[in-house]
C-alpha cells in the first residue's frame, strides 16, 4: 500500500543510489496499477511478480488477464523491469500454487511484449518437488542441480527460462537462492556441467552469459545463515577457466544493465 511504498522510497533515498526499490503487483488488487505509477514517482525502480500467490502470469481469469496485460503495456512504455519468481515451489498461498511460477506461461506475454524487461528470479530453480496441477500427483521438476540429462525434461524451468533468455533482448534471470551448491556436491557438480553446457547452446544474438546474474534472495532466516557461504560458492564455481570469461558479467555488469545503470554488452 501507500505506505510501504513510502517506508521504501525513504530508504532509497537514503541509500545514496546504493538500492532499488520494486513494488508489488497482485493482478486481483483494483489499485494495482495505480500503486505501481505511485511507487515509480517516489523513486522504486520496478515491479516484483509473484505467482506462488494464486496466478499465472497471463491471469486466471479475464479480469487478471485484463490488470496484468495493462501491466505489462506500461512496463514497456516506460521500460519499467519486472523481477518474477521463477521456481516450481516458494511461498505458496495453497498446494501446488509454486507450478504457477511456469515460464511457459511467459510465452504469450513474451510474444505480445517482446520488449519487455523480465528478469526470471531463481532462474527457474534447482530440484523441486511439487503437484502436477494436471494429474494431481506429486512430481520432481528438474532444475539447475539436477543430472545434465534431465535438462529435457518438459517440467524443467530453468532450460526455459535460458531459452527465454536467449530468445529476447531485455529477458535476464538470477541465480538466488540456489543455495544447495554450498553442501551438496553431485548437485554443484550438475550445475557447473549444466550451466557450461547452457552457456554454449544459448550464444547467440542475445547470449545466455550476458543475462545470467547472482542473487542473494530475500534476507529471511534460511538465508540469513547461508548466504555468505552461497557467494563464496558461485565465486569459487566462476574461477574455473571456461566460466571465469562470465564472471564480472554474472556478478554485477548484466545486473547493472538490466537496471539500465549504463553498462554496455561485453564484445
Amino acid at each position: 500500500d501507500s505506505e510501504q511504498i513510502d517506508r521504501m522510497a525513504a530508504l532509497v533515498q537514503r541509500s545514496d543510489g546504493r538500492l532499488r526499490g520494486f513494488v508489488a503487483f497482485d493482478p486481483r488488487r483494483q489499485n494495482g496499477l495505480q500503486l505501481v505509477r505511485e511507487a515509480r514517482e517516489k523513486c522504486n525502480t520496478g515491479v516484483k511478480l509473484y505467482p506462488p500467490m494464486g496466478y499465472r502470469a497471463t491471469g486466471e481469469n479475464e479480469e487478471q488477464h485484463g490488470a496484468l496485460w495493462a501491466l505489462y503495456a506500461y512496463c514497456v512504455e516506460h521500460d519499467v523491469p519486472i523481477l518474477v519468481h521463477c521456481s516450481p515451489v516458494g511461498f505458496e498461498a495453497g498446494a501446488g500454487l509454486g507450478v504457477k511460477s511456469s515460464p511457459e506461461h511467459w510465452d504469450a506475454v513474451l510474444t505480445e511484449f517482446p520488449g519487455l524487461r523480465l528478469c526470471y528470479g531463481h532462474a527457474g530453480g534447482d530440484v523441486a518437488e511439487n503437484v502436477d496441477p494436471d494429474t494431481g500427483a506429486t512430481v520432481t521438476y528438474p532444475g539447475w542441480l539436477s543430472d545434465p540429462s534431465q535438462w529435457a525434461d518438459p517440467r524443467n524451468f530453468s532450460r526455459m527460462v535460458a531459452e527465454h533468455c536467449a530468445s529476447y533482448e531485455h529477458v535476464y534471470c538470477d541465480f538466488s537462492y540456489l543455495t544447495a551448491i554450498a553442501d551438496d556436491d553431485e548437485g554443484r557438480a550438475n550445475f557447473v556441467a549444466n550451466l557450461k553446457a547452457a552457456l554454449q547452446t544459448y550464444d547467440g544474438d542475445y547470449a545466455l552469459g550476458d543475462k545470467l546474474m547472482y542473487g542473494s534472495d530475500w534476507h529471511m532466516p534460511s538465508m540469513a545463515a547461508g548466504a555468505g557461504a552461497f557467494l563464496d560458492v558461485l565465486t569459487d564455481i566462476f574461477e574455473d577457466p571456461q566460466l571465469h570469461p562470465y564472471k564480472d558479467r554474472f556478478f554485477h555488469e548484466n545486473a547493472a544493465r538490466f537496471l539500465k545503470l549504463g553498462v554496455p554488452v561485453n564484445p
